[in-house]
Order: structure tokens, then C-alpha cells, then sequence
């Protein structure tokens, strides 16, 4: 790996750039239809068989509202994680993001601890503010000032994760003395690694001070995030943090044979040609790329196994 901090989050991956799947978890999904669960568990075998480095899976309850294709539901992220967790035995297993407005942050904190133990020390926890408003509304949820209440919110999931222990009292959530307790297996090195996804400046301010990993999603092209890097690298300097100790991914849509048409923008050509605009990425200093195939079902990932081939011999 580039950089110590890449090597703590993906710690059995050797490449530059490590690479992980997009698992579909929604009805009517790239996936070409509703993955069940044995789906989603041969996926995810056939995903650490061939190479992949980790698994990310989304968080919502249903689909975008300019959804073409309808409201679609999804599985609960969680759930499914732990349910993972118990069946693969290498792969780095991250919500991409997990929306902490849906879950209390000290029972979120006891959720990651709790999967980090099943897994024995695979998760990344990957948050974000939200922005799926029919998600929000359907659960009953405030949507306002949700960059306010991610703030609050970290400020209790940080310190349950790191020290175990968490005391704070705000506008919109509270903790009084909690403990989290008993500590997964990485308790001695610092507790369950935090991803923040984010575009917007306050938030970056947030990711410098309390991430170990950064996300955005869904460049084609490196130069489409260029302006997001250098202000995220400012955000770290504005703290005295060294911009190289917070890592940097991505997640993009490829475009595998049979495309669906569910995963816009997407990396198309050969192997190939698929593989020199990954390249591109682990140039610019992405050290992580989550890969969104369009088809995602366990012979499109079988085939993907030649680009990491081809990216290993790269």
C-alpha cells in the first residue's frame, strides 16, 4: 500500500491502490433484478475469491424519488454487513455511507463494535449526513440542519469508538456516561476506523478532524474531483493534520458486458481500457477505488478478476 494509513484499513491488500465492490442491495438493482440473500452471500464469496480488498453496501429505504424505475427498497445495511461478516474471512466490509440521522449514535457505536468482533476486525465505518430525503420522511425524520446534528452526533460516536466512553449534551442528541463496552479486537490500536462521504466544506472540516478515510462517488475521471482533493488536503492543513494521513477513495461505475444502464457514467472499453482510467485514479493519490459494476452478479464479478489481474501486473 502508498501509505501507513491505507495498510491499517485494508491490511491484507498489497496493491497501490486497493479495490473493492459496490454490492447491490436494492429490489430491481444492477444486480438485474432483487438479490436475496443467497445472492448477496455468493457475490460476496465470489468477490473474495477472486481478489477484491473489501465490500461496500448502501444505506437507505428506498430509492431516489426522480427513480425511473419507481420507489425500490432496500435491505438494511447492517444486517446484511454482519450477515457477510460471518461468511468471508478477508475482505474489508464498509457501509457506503451509513446515514447516522437514522441510528442513535451511541446504538451505531455498539452496532460497529459489535460487527467489528464478528468480523474480526474488518469493518470500516463509512457516515455521512444523509441526503435522501424520502428516506428521511418515511422514517419520520428531521431533514434540517443535518450538517448540525452529523457534528453532534460525531461527537459521541468519535470518542465511544476510540476511548470506549462518552459524555456530551447538545441541541439534538445526548450522552450521559455511556460506555461502550465490551471493546471489539482492535480496542488497543484505536477502535473501529471512521470513512466520512462528503462533498461540502463543513463536512470536510469534520472528515480532517475526525476521519481516518475519505469518500466521494461517482467520478469517471479523476479531474472530476480535483477541486474536492485539494479542498480536503486544505481542510487538514487548516488543523495542523498532514493531508497524507487521511486516506482518499472513490467509488465508480464500470460498465460490465450486458450493461443495465442502472450505473450512470461509467468506465466502458476492454479490460483494458477499464483498467488504464482506474490508473488514473491511484495517480491523482486515490489509494482506495470502489468499483460499481453494472451488471453486479457473480459471473460479472468473476470477470472482473482479469482487471485485477491486469491492475496487480500494472
Amino acid at each position: 500500500m502508498t501509505s501507513p494509513i491505507a495498510q491499517r484499513l485494508f491490511p491484507h491488500s498489497t496493491r497501490p491502490m486497493s479495490i473493492g465492490l459496490m454490492m447491490p442491495m436494492a429490489e430491481n438493482s444492477a444486480f438485474g433484478g432483487d438479490p436475496r440473500w443467497d445472492d448477496i452471500q455468493e457475490m460476496a464469496t465470489v468477490a473474495e475469491d477472486v481478489g477484491f480488498d473489501g465490500i461496500s453496501f448502501a444505506d437507505h429505504f428506498v430509492s431516489r424519488p426522480d427513480d425511473p424505475a419507481g420507489v425500490r427498497g432496500f435491505w438494511e445495511v447492517f444486517t446484511i454487513i454482519t450477515a457477510v461478516a460471518a461468511t468471508t474471512k478477508r475482505v474489508v466490509l464498509s457501509p457506503l455511507v451509513a446515514c447516522t440521522a437514522y441510528r442513535n449514535p451511541f446504538l451505531l457505536a455498539k452496532i460497529a463494535e459489535s460487527i467489528d468482533e464478528v468480523s474480526h476486525g474488518r469493518l470500516l465505518l463509512g457516515i455521512g449526513a444523509g441526503w435522501s430525503k424520502p428516506d428521511f420522511d418515511m422514517a419520520g425524520l428531521r431533514f434540517d440542519y443535518r450538517v448540525s446534528r452529523f457534528e453532534e452526533t460525531v461527537q459521541i460516536l468519535y470518542p465511544l469508538l476510540r476511548e470506549g466512553h462518552a459524555e456530551f449534551s447538545g441541541t439534538y442528541v445526548s450522552a450521559t456516561d455511556a460506555r461502550n463496552i465490551p471493546r471489539g479486537p482492535r480496542a488497543e490500536i484505536g477502535g473501529v476506523p471512521i470513512m466520512m462521504g462528503t462533498k461540502g466544506e463543513r463536512m470536510m472540516a469534520l472528515t480532517a478532524q475526525y476521519a481516518d478515510a475519505w469518500n466521494t462517488v461517482y467520478p469517471r475521471e479523476p479531474q472530476e474531483i480535483a477541486d474536492l482533493l485539494a479542498k480536503l488536503d486544505a481542510a487538514c492543513v487548516a488543523i495542523g493534520r498532514d493531508p497524507k494521513t487521511l486516506m482518499k477513495t472513490v467509488g465508480s461505475n464500470i460498465a460490465m458486458d450486458g450493461y443495465l444502464g442502472f450505473r450512470p457514467n461509467p468506465m466502458q472499453g476492454t479490460p483494458e481500457e477499464i483498467v488504464t482510467q482506474m490508473l488514473a485514479f491511484r495517480d491523482a493519490g486515490i489509494e482506495h477505488l470502489v468499483a460499481s459494476l453494472d451488471p453486479c452478479t457473480p459471473q460479472t464479478i468473476a470477470a472482473f478478476g482479469r482487471m485485477l489481474e491486469l491492475l496487480d501486473a500494472a
